[in-house]
C-alpha cells in the first residue's frame, strides 16, 4: 500500500523515518512488511491457534501506528 504513493527511491526510507514535523511517526521496526507477512498474520487469524480469539483488532504495522485507534 505504501509503494503506491511513492515518487522516488527516498521515499521509502522517509516513510521508514517518518517526519515529526508532519506528525508521522514513522516505522519503529525499520523496515515495510512483506506480503509474506502480512498474510501470516492473517493466516494466524484463520488458524486453530487463534481460535479463543474474539473482537480484537491485529495490527501488523511494524509499530507506525503505535497502538493509536
Amino acid at each position: 500500500m505504501q509503494r503506491r504513493l511513492w515518487r522516488d527511491g527516498n521515499d521509502e526510507q522517509q516513510t521508514i523515518e517518518g517526519n515529526l514535523a508532519s506528525y508521522r511517526t514513522g516505522i519503529p521496526l525499520r523496515r515495510i512488511a512483506t506480503p509474506a507477512q502480512i498474510a501470516n498474520s492473517v493466516l494466524f487469524l484463520l488458524s486453530e491457534q487463534a481460535s479463543h480469539i474474539t473482537m480484537e483488532n491485529l495490527v501488523v504495522d511494524g509499530g507506525a501506528t503505535l497502538g493509536a485507534k
